[in-house]
C-alpha cells in the first residue's frame, strides 16, 4: 500500500511539475505568436512522452523531461532574455537552473539502483525543481523580477483543476457498463449519478473560491497558492481511482461482459476489499480538498472547523458502511456531507456578495 502510494505521488507530480512553469511563464508575457507555439509544441511533445512512458518505461520519462525543459528554457526563458532586457536577469537565472535541475534528473533516473535511492533522490530534486523559481525570483531586485496577473493565473488553475474533475468522469466511463446484452444494470446508473453529483458539488465548491481576488489582494500567498494546488490536484486525482474501483464494482457478478476487457472485479473477496480500499481513497480524498483549501489560502478556522467536521462524517462513513448497503448506496452517502458543505458555502456567499442576498440586503 505505501508503495503504491509513494508511486502514486511520483507519478503525479511528474505530471504536474510539468505544466507549472509553463503557467507561470504565460501569465508573465502573454504572447501568442510563432515561437511561443512551437515551444508549446516541443513541451507537449514531452509531455506526452513522460505520460506514455510513466507506466512502463522510465527512459522515456526522462527523455521526455530534457525535450520539455529544453524548450522551456530555449524557446520562453532564453527569449523572454533576449527581448526584455528590464526583466533579463530574471530569466536567464530561470533557464540555468531549469537546465541543472534537468541535468540532475538525468543523472539520478541513470544512476539510481533501489528504491531507496530512487524515492530519496526524487523528493530532493522535486523539492529543487519547486524552489528554482522562487530562487531565482528573490535573488532578483525587485524591479527586474517577472510579474504575474492574479486572476489570470487563478483561471489558469481552474481549468486544470477542471481537466482533473475531467479525468474523474473519464475513469467512471471506462469502469461502468451501464447496459449489458439483456437488461440494464440500476447499480450501475445510480452509481454513475451519485458519482457525477459528488464530482459536480466538489467543482462548485473549489469554483466558488476567489483565487484570483486573494492573490490581488495578498500577494505574500503567491508561492503558497501555487505550490498548494497539489494538494488540490493530487487528491482529486486519486479521488479519479477510487471512483473508477467504485464503477468496477458494480459489474461484479456480470457475465455478460467478458472478463478479457479488464472491467470486472471477481470474487467476493476482492470486491469486498476493492470496495473498502475505494471508499478509504474516496473520503480521504475529498478529506485532503476540504482541509487543504482553508490551509493554503489562511481562510478563518470556522471554514477549517466547518471542512473537518465533514470530513470526519465522511471517513466515518468509509469505514463503516461498506459491506452493509450497495455500491451505489455507499456514493449517495458520500454524497450527503459534501452537499451540506456547498449548502453553507452557498448561504454564505449569498450574504457577502451585494446582489445576491434577500431583497432586504
Amino acid at each position: 500500500m505505501s508503495t503504491s502510494f509513494t508511486m502514486f505521488l511520483i507519478s503525479f507530480f511528474t505530471i504536474w511539475n510539468t505544466w507549472f512553469p509553463y503557467v507561470w511563464f504565460a501569465t508573465t508575457y502573454d504572447v501568442d505568436d510563432v515561437l511561443y507555439r512551437v515551444g508549446t509544441f516541443g513541451e507537449m511533445v514531452g509531455i506526452l512522452m513522460i505520460s506514455d512512458g510513466i507506466a512502463h518505461n522510465i527512459t522515456e520519462v526522462v527523455v521526455g523531461y530534457i525535450v520539455l525543459r529544453f524548450f522551456h528554457a530555449v524557446f520562453f526563458r532564453l527569449r523572454a532574455a533576449y527581448e526584455d532586457p528590464a526583466r533579463r536577469a530574471v530569466n536567464l537565472k530561470h533557464s540555468i537552473l531549469s537546465t541543472l535541475v534537468m541535468v540532475c534528473w538525468y543523472f539520478q533516473q541513470s544512476f539510481s539502483s533501489t528504491y531507496v535511492s530512487q524515492v530519496g533522490g526524487f523528493a530532493v530534486l522535486a523539492c529543487c525543481d519547486l524552489a528554482y523559481p522562487y530562487v531565482a525570483q528573490r535573488s532578483t531586485a525587485p524591479a527586474g523580477r517577472t510579474k504575474y496577473h492574479a486572476h489570470h493565473v487563478s483561471d489558469r488553475y481552474s481549468e486544470f483543476t477542471t481537466m482533473v474533475f475531467g479525468e474523474s468522469i473519464l475513469s467512471l466511463s471506462h469502469a461502468t457498463v451501464l447496459k449489458s446484452a439483456t437488461a440494464f444494470n440500476g447499480e450501475a446508473i445510480s452509481t454513475c449519478i451519485a458519482s457525477m453529483v459528488l464530482l459536480f458539488v466538489l467543482w462548485w465548491i473549489y469554483v466558488l473560491v476567489p483565487f484570483g481576488q486573494i492573490l490581488h489582494d495578498n500577494p505574500t500567498l503567491t508561492y503558497v497558492v501555487a505550490y498548494g494546488h497539489f494538494f488540490i490536484h493530487a487528491p482529486l486525482a486519486a479521488f479519479a481511482s477510487g471512483i473508477y474501483i467504485m464503477g468496477l464494482a458494480t459489474q461484479a457478478g456480470d457475465s455478460s461482459h467478458g472478463s478479457s476487457h479488464g472491467r470486472r472485479l471477481d470474487g467476493d473477496d476482492t470486491l469486498a476489499i476493492s470496495v473498502d480500499t475505494a471508499a478509504y481513497v474516496i473520503s480521504m480524498s475529498i478529506t485532503m480538498l476540504f482541509v487543504s483549501i482553508p490551509l493554503i489560502l489562511s481562510l478563518p478556522h470556522k471554514i477549517l472547523l466547518r471542512n473537518a467536521l465533514a470530513s470526519v462524517v465522511l471517513n466515518v462513513i468509509a469505514a463503516t458502511a461498506p459491506g452493509h448497503v450497495t455500491v451505489s448506496t455507499l456514493m449517495w452517502l458520500f454524497c450527503l456531507p459534501v452537499v451540506a458543505v456547498l449548502g453553507i458555502v452557498l448561504m454564505t456567499y449569498r450574504k457577502t456578495v451585494p446582489g445576491l442576498g434577500s431583497p432586504s440586503t
